[in-house]
């Protein structure tokens, strides 16, 4: 059985941050297909992405945040089940990382 979902993780921060990095880490089970990250500004867009390892995403957004400009993270993911029987949600450990106007690095860790 296979299991497919679209995940949307919303970033916001309440001052400004640059240099914003997210770190998403699924159980093992779970494949990361897909990602994409939107800005909150239409005209905003990039970040770069890398796959460690089939269940861990490193997303580097191109542009700061601040308490206007926010972005929304999608993740596609798949997970292969032998029976339908016990399928629980799976939610990653999500970590996001960046330096705030003073260079200080700050971190939301969920």
């Amino acid at each position: 059985m296979v299991i497919e979902r679209l995940c949307r993780y919303d970033i916001s921060v309440s001052d400004f941050i640059e240099d914003v990095r997210i770190d998403v880490v699924f159980k093992e089970d779970t494949e990361i297909l897909k990602c994409n990250a939107v800005y909150s500004i239409s005209d905003l867009k990039g970040f770069k992405s890398v796959l460690p390892q089939k269940h861990h995403l490193k997303l580097s957004l191109i542009h700061n945040l601040n308490s206007e400009i926010k972005a929304h993270v999608f993740i596609f993911t798949r997970r292969i089940r032998k029976t339908l029987k016990n399928i629980e949600q799976v939610l990653p450990k999500i970590q996001v990382k960046g330096r705030n106007r003073h260079g200080k690095i700050v971190y939301r860790y969920e």
